[in-house]
């Protein structure tokens, strides 16, 4: 997330956008992709083997992800602040979880590996546990369970 002086904030999200065996599944034999019809095609239409997310993420080799983000966002200005604050990381840089933890240790739970601490969670209600069945009445809610859904 990005500020900006007139203090609206603009989400831009990064992503990877099919680049990993989560979109695809796992990796098939080496004759499916080694396989003559496959490689007559052009590459953009080959079947490609997919790196795991771990192998993603641990390689070296430069990826060009891609940016979503509104039609009334910055997205220039976004550009050149994420390649600042790329290049600024070295090899002794601290991570987010290492500058962030102090702030977040209390939500943290055995999930993260504290495992001598009790776990204490955020407990608030997020958007996506409510459906349209929310906003109906109890009686609305009864008659739709003996009726089919619409």
């Amino acid at each position: 997330m990005m500020s900006f002086e007139d203090n609206n904030l603009d989400v831009f999200t990064i992503f990877d956008f099919k680049a990993t065996q989560a979109y695809w599944g796992p990796n098939r034999e080496d004759e499916y992709y080694d396989n003559p019809k496959n490689l007559r095609k052009p590459l953009h239409k080959r079947k490609q083997r997919r790196p795991t997310v771990q192998e993603f993420w641990n390689s070296e080799e430069p990826y060009r992800f891609r940016i979503a983000a509104d039609t009334h966002s910055d997205l220039p200005r976004f550009r050149r602040w994420l390649r600042k604050q790329v290049e600024s990381v070295t090899s002794d840089s601290k991570s987010f979880q290492e500058l962030n933890y102090e702030k977040f240790v209390k939500e943290v739970g055995i999930c993260h590996g504290e495992w001598d601490k009790k776990a204490e969670f955020c407990h608030d209600i997020m958007a996506f546990e409510y459906d349209w069945t929310y906003y109906l009445t109890p009686a609305e809610l009864k008659a739709l369970k003996a009726s089919e859904l619409p």
